[in-house]
């Protein structure tokens, strides 16, 4: 073979591997442009604002229950109407326990009086601890009243109420138990 031709070859050779391990060329990708929107629309503030309303709806039922409970509001169709009236014509029908409270206070008994109540039972009575009986304090012997067995006898009392004091708090009668402080064993 010719150099010439040898050479030739050799570059194409060379040039080849040259050629498959350079990186391709980038293609060129279309540009993604956003669609228009027909309004600025923030999908979190709508979000955020549909939870606010069910947590004020979940409030407002709360409200409502106490109201029933507490107050003796009746659970009527009437007064359920009463109160979705005054929400629409206040706070366009926003379910609020503040909205329920306004209605409360302006349909209520200190309103308008419009709103319905079941008679509420006061709670009984309760019932007084029985109380122990007084002491009755009887006269002794020689005419003296008897000392009432919650104090303790003091130098002023006579001989006669201590005697009487004595038998009744059975403290004559105390006895030390045997074999407490005995220096026998047997």
């Amino acid at each position: 073979m010719s150099a010439l031709k040898k050479a030739t070859l050799k570059a194409a050779v060379l040039g080849a591997a040259v050629k498959e391990t350079a990186p391709p060329p980038p293609v060129a990708q279309p540009a993604i442009t956003p669609l228009p929107a027909e309004d600025d629309y923030d999908i979190d503030a709508s979000l955020k604002a549909d939870i606010q309303m069910k947590i004020d709806e979940a409030a407002a039922k709360n409200e409502l229950q106490r109201l029933a409970d507490e107050e003796g509001l009746e659970e009527t169709t009437a007064n359920v109407e009463a109160i979705k009236q005054f929400l629409k014509q206040h706070v366009r029908g926003y379910l609020s326990a503040e909205g329920v409270n306004a209605a409360y206070q302006n349909l209520g008994p200190r309103g308008s009086n419009v709103l319905t109540f079941k008679r509420v039972q006061p709670p009984p009575a309760p019932t007084p601890e029985p109380v122990a009986p007084a002491e009755v304090l009887g006269t002794l012997r020689n005419g003296e009243p008897q000392l009432p067995l919650h104090i303790v006898p003091n130098k002023h009392n006579t001989t006669a109420q201590l005697k009487d004091w004595l038998a009744r708090t059975n403290a004559g009668k105390l006895v030390r138990p045997k074999g407490g402080f005995s220096s026998s064993i047997f």
